[in-house]
């Protein structure tokens, strides 16, 4: 690793909370789904495998023609939410197309997927209101 040794005592200090900050994550991600029911025929939150830790809490859009907008609508309202995955994996320069072979149904799942996916605000950090907050923001856009 490349961290300093700031970084790396304040991180050692934070693995001893991992459990702590898995579980308050595992609770915001609930309550994000509770919270987005009522429009959940237009976003949605892309699950995750019990045993995980959410790091991130990706939210998928029905129609990805409206992400742009959609994610305008945020800022507006004061909520910071970002694409973490503009490009599918297979589409990084990074990858070398001879030596990686994806079949074409995964390729094109891969594509979909990545255009309309966002990324809504997921911290340990987080309160309660805060992640009410950012969801009554999605459910008025989404309800106007």
């Amino acid at each position: 690793s490349r961290m300093d040794e700031i970084q790396a005592a304040m991180l050692t200090e934070k693995l001893c909370d991992l459990d702590v900050i898995s579980d308050k994550r595992r609770q915001l991600i609930t309550l994000y789904i509770e919270l987005l029911s009522p429009v959940k025929d237009h976003i949605s939150l892309i699950p995750y495998q019990e045993e995980s830790s959410p790091h991130l809490a990706i939210a998928a859009l029905s129609d990805p023609r409206r992400r742009q907008d959609f994610i305008d609508f945020m800022h507006k309202s004061g909520v910071q939410i970002g694409i973490h995955y503009k490009e599918p994996c297979h589409s990084q320069p990074c990858i070398d197309k001879a030596l990686v072979q994806i079949d074409p149904f995964s390729r094109n799942q891969a594509t979909i997927i990545s255009s309309k996916i966002v990324s809504l605000p997921l911290s340990e950090c987080h309160t309660s209101n805060e992640i009410k907050y950012v969801a009554s923001v999605i459910c008025r856009y989404f309800q106007r």
